[in-house]
């Protein structure tokens, strides 16, 4: 005959189905450390048109200001362009004579104030009302001077990492040059960047925005109830159900990641979401405890 399963099988069952399934999602982080952002674009230039290079490490953007907060590093490609001593790496110097040399290696110590500068810009807003499908553009343009000679330095390459915390920054550079009042043309170079959403953050924030409609047509789903269920402690349950729904959606919408304030009314998101969202499952809890009162008349008549 067949051999029923006791309860104490299925319980241990569980646990290692989830101690596996928790174990298998935990590979992920395996083999994400030290990728080398820049090396190939790096190489490249400096064997094929070595010059001076800004990196940008690190970006901070704040879209509540809305700002983008750069961290370049200044970088030379090529042996004609690094310092005497540190041939075989990318980062040249602001202030040569500030860089100190090792005394065991004999070459030159590369030290972060001397070899990186922070730089604010002020991003374009015109599509913040479409989060979280929202994208900030900036456009900038970057001259190098010798200060001890007074001559512009021309800039081979301006890029940035691709990928923040929650953003994508997508960037396009390109040789320019302005024209001063002499005629004289000085070198200089453009930089663009647009910046949005990461895809898991638009789809994070997407599954949350669906949620909260489908909490809402639940709302919609138990006053039809209400209306054809002739169990007045039924209806009660769903009034409960729907006061709940009602303190839950605010709770969701805070939960999408760096999502806009609440007292904003010019986010589609919101508009076609959120404020509609409250107002239909509000009403419906409101319709609940109508249909309560109704049939607490009838009883007592």
């Amino acid at each position: 005959g067949v051999v029923p399963l006791g309860a104490m099988f299925l319980i241990v069952m569980c646990v290692l189905a989830s101690l596996f399934f928790i174990g298998t999602m935990s590979l992920v982080f395996v083999g994400g450390r030290n990728v080398v952002t820049f090396k190939s674009m790096l190489d490249e230039l400096a064997s094929g048109s070595p010059g001076i290079v800004l990196l940008g490490e690190d970006v901070d953007i704040d879209v509540d200001e809305p700002s983008i907060s750069i961290r370049w590093a200044f970088v030379a490609c090529g042996e004609a362009f690094l310092l005497p001593g540190s041939q075989g790496v990318h980062v040249g110097q602001y202030r040569p004579a500030m860089s100190p040399f090792g005394r065991d290696s004999g070459k030159r110590q590369m030290i972060q104030a001397l070899t990186r500068f922070d730089d604010d810009h002020v991003l374009d807003v015109h599509e913040a009302n479409l989060y979280p499908f929202d994208t900030y553009r900036l456009s900038s343009i970057v001259c190098a001077v010798n200060s001890a000679t007074n001559e512009t330095l021309q800039i081979q390459r301006l890029s940035t990492v691709d990928v923040t915390t929650s953003f994508t920054v997508t960037i396009t550079d390109a040789d320019t040059y302005n024209t001063l009042s002499d005629g004289t043309q000085v070198p200089t170079r453009e930089i663009e960047m647009i910046v949005r959403r990461a895809p898991t953050v638009r789809l994070y924030a997407m599954m949350l925005w669906i949620v909260n409609w489908m909490l809402t047509h639940v709302t919609i789903g138990f006053v039809v109830l209400a209306i054809k269920s002739g169990d007045i402690k039924r209806v009660g349950l769903h009034s409960l159900y729907a006061f709940a729904i009602v303190l839950a959606i605010p709770q969701i919408r805070n939960a999408m990641p760096d999502a806009p304030d609440l007292d904003e009314l010019t986010y589609t998101a919101d508009i076609i979401g959120f404020f509609p969202q409250t107002i239909f499952s509000g009403v419906d809890a409101i319709l609940l405890l109508v249909v309560i009162a109704s049939r607490e008349l009838k009883e007592m008549q």
